[in-house]
């Protein structure tokens, strides 16, 4: 038998048993690693946990260190995922404090029937990429929380469910006047929920408002627009508060998974101002 493993801010993981010594492709029924690194005087913890662990398995997940001031840096320095084995049902659960791996906010990942290979990454043209070889993730969860997204916005809870998820390709282009335009691409299958939770200062975003507001923070509500085109022609659409919910499989099944779709989405000023400032007034 042959383990290998590197922890911290990258986490790296070299399982290989011999044949002889497996029971039906496994190795073992589980595994955990667990780290604390001690900065500024407290104990920070990052844990990762395997059930039904593969013969064969290589696991890295670490930062990009790619960087372009002149590109879109939403994705750049994301941690990317790259996962093979001898198996395509292995769960995973990573759960790890941001001072722990040195990242912005702490982290919570869980994935269940993960397949034989599953990649999530940046692309050359710093958007996200996941790949899922057979049937994809039959569940996944990710959370992130306690996120500075940028002086006066706190992101305090973002939050990906998704099921039998092949793989999507996920970029962000920002219009004048700093709006953002999301496109996912490649979409053949699986369902997906996304919700979040930011609050913001008024004060502190726009300088000519702190006379006014101070340090007031109010939860921020985003009224996002949705819609989908299977090829060039729209298929679907859907709005949503703070959160957006599609469903792919219904279009998978009827086109044998061979068509691709996209979404575009963008966010309604007018509407997530308005939103905001009910949710101040009524809580």
């Amino acid at each position: 038998t042959d383990v290998s493993a590197v922890i911290g801010d990258v986490l790296i993981l070299d399982l290989v048993v011999p044949e002889i010594y497996r029971i039906n492709g496994h190795s073992a029924d589980s595994l955990m690693l667990k780290q604390l690194r001690y900065i500024d005087g407290f104990w920070y913890p990052s844990t990762a946990f395997m059930r039904d662990l593969p013969g064969e398995m290589h696991l890295a997940t670490e930062p990009d260190t790619r960087f372009d001031i002149r590109k879109q840096t939403s994705f750049q320095g994301m941690r990317t995922l790259d996962y093979s084995s001898n198996t395509n049902d292995m769960d995973l659960y990573l759960e790890a404090s941001g001072r722990a791996i040195e990242a912005k906010g702490d982290v919570l990942m869980l994935a269940e029937d993960l397949p034989t290979r599953f990649v999530l990454e940046l692309t050359e043209d710093f958007g996200m990429r996941v790949e899922s070889s057979g049937s994809g993730v039959k569940k996944v969860y990710v959370r992130q929380t306690d996120v500075p997204a940028m002086p006066g916005v706190t992101i305090e809870r973002v939050e990906v469910v998704g099921q039998n998820l092949k793989g999507a390709t996920i970029h962000i282009h920002t219009l004048p006047g700093e709006y953002p335009i999301i496109v996912i691409d490649d979409i053949t299958d699986g369902r997906l929920v996304a919700t979040a939770e930011a609050y913001v200062q008024p004060g502190v975003i726009e300088p000519w408002l702190n006379p006014v507001f101070g340090d007031f923070k109010m939860e921020g509500r985003a009224v996002l627009l949705d819609a989908q085109f299977t090829g060039i022609v729209p298929t679907a659409s859907s709005v949503g508060v703070n959160g957006i919910v599609t469903d792919l499989s219904l279009v998978g099944s009827l086109s044998g998974e061979f068509v691709e779709t996209r979404h575009i989405m963008v966010i309604d000023p007018i509407s997530s101002a308005l939103a905001s400032g009910l949710a101040m007034i009524f809580g």
